[in-house]
């Protein structure tokens, strides 16, 4: 009987860059943004950190938490944004860092041999590219590659703004889970070659798109 395999856990490490399309087992995107003096904490933009319940940060979670600079009040605002998500029965948590300036998400499979990934940004940071400068959301799209079958999860955070996220796949709009500042799409079956752009709708009306693969 052939077992499945599952790809070894490894970490990718881009620097102030949303990470998309790579095969992983763990992966990681840290923000390099220094902080800021006089500007809003990257955290106000987000609901949950004052509201709910605190959860423990997850073991998993540690390390990373210490490398990007999680202090005590970082800690106490670890939150949980949903559960049982997708194929591989995944959680989405969230935390702030750097004293609130940064904000980081992580998907975490249910086994720890499946995948999942973690990124950290700055919602407030300064001198970012265009195609993130002023965006109300952050989104990942890594693809898994298991027993040859590629699989993509969509996921991020969302400011309070932001009412419902859609993500282009294969020339169609799918909309994806609205979770607690959170969202996510599982794609089991479809590589992140097929996953174009991702678009919230703000409270207003208007739109905000991030391109992960510019269309043919």
């Amino acid at each position: 009987m052939r077992k499945n395999r599952r790809i070894p856990t490894r970490v990718l490490v881009a620097v102030g860059v949303c990470v998309a399309g790579a095969a992983f087992g763990f992966g990681l995107a840290v923000s390099s943004g220094a902080e800021g003096g006089g500007k809003p904490l990257g955290r106000e933009g987000f609901g949950v950190f004052d509201t709910g319940p605190s959860a423990a940060i997850e073991p998993e979670l540690v390390s990373l938490g210490e490398d990007v600079g999680v202090d005590a009040k970082d800690k106490s605002q670890f939150r949980v944004l949903g559960t049982g998500l997708g194929q591989w029965n995944s959680r989405l948590v969230a935390f702030p860092a750097r004293g609130g300036q940064n904000v980081c998400y992580s998907l975490l499979a249910a086994k720890p041999t499946d995948p999942g990934m973690s990124r950290c940004y700055q919602p407030r940071g300064d001198n970012l590219p265009a195609e993130l400068a002023g965006k109300r959301f952050s989104v990942v799209a890594p693809q898994a590659l298991i027993d040859g079958v590629k699989s993509t999860q969509v996921f991020g955070v969302a400011e309070n703004n932001v009412k419902s996220v859609r993500v282009m796949v294969a020339g169609s709009w799918r909309d994806a889970q609205m979770l607690k500042n959170g969202f996510f799409l599982d794609l089991p079956g479809v590589p992140t070659s097929d996953v174009s752009t991702v678009e919230a709708t703000l409270a207003n009306g208007s739109t905000q798109a991030y391109v992960i693969r510019s269309a043919e």
